[in-house]
C-alpha cells in the first residue's frame, strides 16, 4: 500500500464502521478523564475567557477537530460572540460535525500539507488535541511495507506546527495536547519483571505484533526480561488496544515522537514560545500492577503532554 493510498484511506475513513465506533466511544471517554483530553479542554476554556477580556470577537481554530466536540463545548460556555473554525481531513467525520454543530465553520484540510494562507494571522487561539501523533504516524510510514521513517514523521509534525503558527495573530495562543516520549535515550536498556503469566504474555504479544518499530525483548528468566526505553514506552500506550477492533490500525501508529525538550525546541523554531507545560500519566497503576521496572524510576514514563505556547 502506497503512502498516498494510506492518506486517502484516512481521508475517507467512515466512523459508522465497527472500528470507527470504537474510536468514537474511546474519544468520548477521554473527554471525561481529567488527566487526558478534558484537561486540554478545560485549559482552553480558561484561556478563551482570558482572551475575551482583551477582545470582543475572538477567532478560535481547532486543528484535527474530529466531530467538533471541543468547539461545541466552547460555544456552550462562552456567552459572547466568537468565531469557531474546525479543520479536519476526514470526509465522514466532517459531515457528522456539520450536522451536529450549527454556527461553526468546518473546513477539510490536511494540517500538514494544506494551504492555510487565507487564515494567516487570523486566530486568537488554535487548539490541537491528540492530532499530531496521527500526522507523525501517517507521514512517517511511506507505505504498509516500507520501514517507518522517524525523521520524515517529525518533519511533518513540524510543518503542522508551522501552519498553526501561521494562523495565529501575534501573541495568539496555541493549546497542544498529545503523547510525549521519555527524556531518556530510546535505546537505553532496562529490566522489567512481570507479576503473572498473563502480564508476560500480553507484553510478548505486543512485541510480536507491533509494526512501527522493531521492539526489543530478551528473556533473562521466567518472569524477567530486558527491553529498552522505546519499546516499553510504546507498550504502555498501546497495550490497551490489544484484542480490540482497532489493533490493526494501532500497531502501525506511534503516540510518542517528541520529548518535552524537543517539543519546546520545535515550537521555538516556528515562533511559538512555550508559556506552560506539564506531563502526566493517567492509569499508570494499571501497568505498574503488572510490570515492575527493576533499574529505572517509573516516573520517567509519562504518557501525555499539555502545552500552552504563544505566537511571537
Amino acid at each position: 500500500m502506497s503512502f498516498l493510498h494510506l492518506l486517502k484511506e484516512r481521508q475517507i475513513f467512515k466512523f459508522n464502521s465497527k472500528i470507527g465506533s470504537y474510536y468514537f466511544n474511546l474519544r468520548k471517554k477521554g473527554f471525561k478523564n481529567t488527566q487526558t483530553k478534558s484537561s486540554a479542554v478545560s485549559y482552553a476554556l480558561e484561556t478563551i475567557r482570558s482572551i475575551l477580556q482583551k477582545t470582543t470577537h475572538p477567532v478560535v481554530m481547532d486543528f484535527g477537530c474530529f466531530d467538533g466536540h471541543v468547539l461545541g463545548e466552547m460555544k456552550k460556555v462562552v456567552d459572547k460572540k466568537i468565531k469557531l473554525i474546525g479543520i479536519d481531513f476526514n470526509t465522514s467525520i466532517l459531515t457528522m460535525a456539520k450536522k451536529q454543530h450549527t454556527g461553526i465553520h468546518f473546513y477539510k484540510k490536511d494540517i500538514c500539507a494544506g494551504n492555510f494562507k487565507k487564515f494567516t494571522r487570523s486566530s486568537d487561539m488554535v487548539l490541537c488535541i491528540n492530532t499530531l501523533h496521527e500526522i507523525y504516524s501517517i507521514y512517517g510510514r511511506r507505505g504498509k511495507k516500507a520501514a517507518f521513517d522517524e525523521q520524515t514523521g517529525k518533519r511533518a509534525v513540524g510543518k503542522a506546527l508551522k501552519n498553526i503558527a501561521v494562523c495565529l495573530k501575534k501573541n495568539g495562543v496555541c493549546i497542544l495536547f498529545d503523547g510525549v516520549a521519555p527524556s531518556l535515550p530510546p535505546k537505553k536498556l532496562m529490566t522489567i519483571q512481570f507479576s503473572s503469566v498473563h502480564a508476560k504474555n500480553t507484553f510478548l504479544q505486543f512485541v510480536k505484533e507491533y509494526k512501527t518499530f522493531s521492539p526489543l525483548c530478551t528473556m533473562l528468566d521466567t518472569y524477567t526480561y530486558q527491553t529498552n526505553v522505546q519499546t516499553f514506552s510504546y507498550y504502555i500506550t498501546k497495550h490497551q488496544f490489544l484484542h480490540t477492533p482497532v489493533w490493526k490500525i494501532e500497531q502501525d501508529e506511534c503516540y510518542q515522537y517528541f520529548t518535552k525538550e524537543q517539543f519546546i525546541k520545535v515550537c521555538k523554531h516556528v515562533q511559538l514560545k512555550v508559556e506552560h507545560i506539564e506531563c502526566f500519566s493517567p492509569k499508570c497503576n494499571t501497568w505498574q500492577q503488572q510490570i515492575k521496572i527493576l533499574d529505572l524510576n517509573p516516573s520517567f514514563f509519562t504518557i501525555h503532554i499539555l502545552i500552552e505556547a504563544k505566537k511571537q
